[in-house]
C-alpha cells in the first residue's frame, strides 16, 4: 500500500468541553521528545517507535462523566428575625448547638412593655361611675356572647345546623334506597316484577301447550274428515248395493238359512258399522277441534292478560325509580336549604358580635376610656416575642444577638446540618446528558479520595439571571442546580466546596486505548495501529480496524475482530501512520525524564 494512501486524518472523536491541561502539555512534551528521537534516528537510517508510543492492551473500567464545582448547603436553613426594638437581654445558644422547634434562643429587655402594661391595666381598673358599668357590662355582653359562639353553644346555632345534620341523613337516606332499588332493577331482582314475570311465563307454557293440543286435534280432525269424505261415500254405495240384493234375495224366495244370505247379512251389518265408525270418529274430530279451540283462545286470553301486567310492571319499576330519584333530589334541595339556613344564621351571629362590639366601642368612647381590652392585648403579644423561640428544629449555624444589642432584625440562623444539598450549576452545552435524578459523585479536599453517593435534584428552567433579574446572555450560559448529598455522615460542612461528577454512563472490563490511538483509514472506519511481533525484537506495524465504545475524558473503549489482551497499540497514530506495513523497533528517547521533571517544575 502506497504511503500516501496510509497518511489518512487521525480520528477525533468527540470530546467533552473539560479537557485536562496536564494532558496536553503532557503529550506535548511526548511530542517534543519524540520529534528530536526522530531527527536523530533519522539521520541513522533506522525505522523506530518510541516505546513511549505504545501501550499494552488492557482491560480497563470507564466512566462518561460530566464535571462540575459547588458548595456544600443545608436542604433546610431558617433565619430568625425579630422586629422588636429593645436590647437583648440574655443569648442562650451558640453555633454548633442542636436546637428543637420551641426552644428559647435569647430574650429581650421586656420591662418597658411591662411598665406600659401596668399603667394600662390600673387606668382600666380605675373607671368607675356609670360609665365604667356601662363599659363592663358592653363588654360582658360582648365577652359572653362570643364565648357562646366560640364554645359551639349559640341556640340558633345550633339549630341550624341540627337542620343540616337531619337534611343530610335524610339525603343519604334517599339516596341509599335510590341506589338500592336501582341496583335491583339493574340486577332484574325486583320482587314484584319477578312475581308477575313468573305469572306472564306460565300462561306462556300454558298457551303453548294448548296450541300443540290443538294442532293434535286438528291432524285428528283432518284425518277423520278425510275418512268422511273419501271413504264414508263408497262404504254407502256398497251398503246400498248389499241391501238391495238381500231384497232382491228375499223377494226371489232365496233361503235366508243359507249361507250365501248369511254371509249378506254380515257384509251388511260390517258395512252399517264401518259407517256409524266413521261418522262418530268425524263427530268426536269436530267436537275435539272445537274444544282445543276454545282452550287456545282462553289461554291465549290468559297470556294477554299476563303480558299487559308485566308490561304494567315494568312501567310501575320506571315509575318507581323516577319516584326515588325525585325524593333523592328533593332531600338534596332541602339540604341544600339547610345549609343556606345556615349560613344566614352565621351571618346574623356574626352581625350580632359586631353590634355587641360597636356597643362596646360606643361605650369606651362614652366613658373617655384611653385603652382597652384590646390594646392590653397587644402589649401582652409584644411581651411574648420578647422571648425568641426557634421556629424550627437544627443546628445554630449563625448567632448575630449580642448581648446589650438592638433585638432588632437577623439574630440567629438555624439549619439542617444532616440533610445536606450542593448548589452548583449545569453547562447549558451539558443539559442533553445531564438530568435530574441522575447519580453524581461527590468528592471534597476535605473528605480525601472518599467517594460521596449524591443525586441531582434540580436544574433551573432557565439561565442564571444578573442583577437586575434579567436572564444572563451568554455563549456558554449557565443553569443553576441543585445535588442532594445521600450520606448523612459523608464528613461534608456547610460552606465547603465540593467537586461533582455526574455519570453519564459506565462501561466495566472493557478493552481501551487513548483518544489519539484511534484514526480513521482510507474506508472511513476507525482503526487503531499495533505492532505485530516479528524475530529479533522487531515488531510489523499493522493497522487494525475497530469498533469504538464508551469514552471518558482519557480513553476510548475498542473492540472487533482481533482486538484483544496484550496487544500493542501505538498511542500516537498520526504519527508513525506512514510505518503502516513496515518492520521498526522500540527505542526509549533520551533524556525524556529530565525533560518531564522540568515541565511538571513549570507547571
Amino acid at each position: 500500500m502506497a504511503t500516501e494512501e496510509l497518511k489518512q486524518e487521525v480520528k477525533k472523536p468527540k470530546r467533552k468541553k473539560r479537557k485536562l491541561k496536564k494532558r496536553w502539555i503532557v503529550l506535548a512534551v511526548v511530542v517534543i521528545a519524540a520529534a528530536g528521537f526522530f531527527l536523530r534516528k533519522k539521520g541513522s537510517g533506522a525505522q523506530t517507535v518510541l516505546a513511549s508510543d505504545t501501550q499494552v492492551l488492557s482491560y480497563q473500567d470507564l466512566e462518561s462523566s460530566v464535571s462540575a464545582t459547588g458548595t456544600v448547603e443545608s436542604s433546610e436553613t431558617t433565619k430568625v428575625y425579630s422586629t422588636l426594638a429593645y436590647q437583648v437581654k440574655s443569648v442562650l445558644v451558640e453555633v454548633g448547638d442542636v436546637v428543637h422547634e420551641g426552644a428559647l434562643l435569647a430574650e429581650l429587655d421586656g420591662e418597658p412593655i411591662e411598665d406600659q402594661l401596668a399603667t394600662q391595666k390600673a387606668s382600666l381598673e380605675t373607671a368607675s361611675g356609670s360609665a365604667g358599668a356601662q363599659v363592663q357590662s358592653a363588654y360582658d355582653a360582648y365577652d359572653n356572647y362570643k364565648q357562646g359562639l366560640d364554645a359551639g353553644l349559640n341556640a340558633s346555632l345550633i339549630g341550624a345546623q341540627s337542620q343540616v345534620d337531619t337534611a343530610y341523613d335524610a339525603y343519604v337516606r334517599a339516596q341509599n334506597a335510590y341506589d338500592r332499588y336501582k341496583e335491583n332493577v339493574e340486577l332484574g331482582e325486583n320482587t314484584q316484577v319477578l312475581s308477575v314475570e313468573a305469572q306472564r311465563n306460565s300462561a306462556a307454557s300454558a298457551l303453548d301447550q294448548a296450541e300443540s293440543a290443538y294442532d293434535t286435534a286438528n291432524d285428528a280432525y283432518e284425518t277423520a274428515k278425510a275418512a268422511y269424505d273419501d271413504t264414508l261415500p263408497e262404504i254407502k254405495k256398497q251398503l246400498e248395493a248389499a241391501q238391495k240384493r238381500e231384497q232382491e234375495f228375499v223377494d226371489a224366495g232365496g233361503d235366508q238359512a243359507s249361507e250365501d244370505y248369511a254371509a249378506l247379512v254380515k257384509q251388511i251389518e260390517t258395512l252399517e258399522s264401518q259407517k256409524q265408525q266413521i261418522e262418530t270418529a268425524y263427530k268426536s274430530a269436530d267436537r275435539g277441534l272445537d274444544s282445543a279451540g276454545q282452550a287456545v283462545s282462553t289461554a291465549r286470553s290468559a297470556y294477554d292478560i299476563a303480558q299487559a301486567s308485566y308490561n304494567a310492571a315494568l312501567r310501575g319499576e320506571d315509575q318507581a325509580l323516577s319516584d326515588y330519584a325525585d325524593a333523592v333530589d328533593s332531600a338534596w334541595k332541602a339540604y341544600q336549604t339547610a345549609l343556606t339556613s345556615l349560613d344566614s344564621t352565621k351571618k346574623g351571629t356574626e352581625d350580632q358580635l359586631e353590634s355587641f362590639s360597636d356597643t362596646l366601642a360606643a361605650a369606651n368612647a362614652g366613658a373617655n376610656m384611653s385603652v382597652s381590652e384590646e390594646a392590653i392585648r397587644q402589649l401582652n403579644e409584644t411581651l411574648d416575642d420578647t422571648k425568641i423561640t426557634a421556629p424550627v428544629s437544627g443546628t445554630v449555624t449563625a448567632v448575630y444577638a449580642t448581648v446589650g444589642g438592638s433585638g432588632s432584625g437577623l439574630l440567629f440562623v438555624i439549619e439542617d446540618t444532616d440533610n445536606l444539598v450542593v448548589s452548583t450549576s449545569v453547562k447549558g452545552y451539558d443539559l442533553g446528558s445531564v438530568k435530574t435524578g441522575m447519580a453524581v459523585e461527590i468528592k471534597s479536599d476535605a473528605t480525601g479520595d472518599a467517594v460521596i453517593p449524591g443525586t441531582l435534584t434540580s436544574i433551573a428552567p432557565t439561565a442564571k439571571k444578573n442583577q437586575l433579574g434579567d436572564t444572563e446572555s451568554s455563549s456558554d450560559p449557565s443553569f443553576e442546580a441543585e445535588v442532594r448529598v445521600e450520606s448523612v455522615s459523608s464528613g461534608l460542612r456547610i460552606g465547603m466546596e465540593a467537586r461533582l461528577s455526574y455519570i453519564i454512563d459506565r462501561a466495566d472490563h472493557v478493552l481501551a486505548v487513548p483518544y489519539e490511538a484511534v484514526y480513521t483509514d482510507e474506508t472511513g472506519n476507525s482503526a487503531i495501529l499495533i505492532l505485530r511481533p516479528q524475530e529479533k525484537d522487531s515488531y510489523l506495524v499493522e493497522s487494525l480496524s475497530v469498533t469504538t465504545g464508551l469514552d471518558d475524558d482519557l480513553d476510548i473503549a475498542v473492540s472487533g475482530a482481533g482486538v484483544e489482551e496484550g496487544l500493542r497499540v501505538i498511542t500516537d497514530a498520526k504519527t508513525y501512520l506512514s510505518y503502516v506495513g513496515k518492520t521498526v523497533t522500540l527505542a526509549q528517547a533520551t533524556g525524556f525524564e529530565d525533560m518531564m521533571a522540568q515541565m511538571e517544575a513549570y507547571q
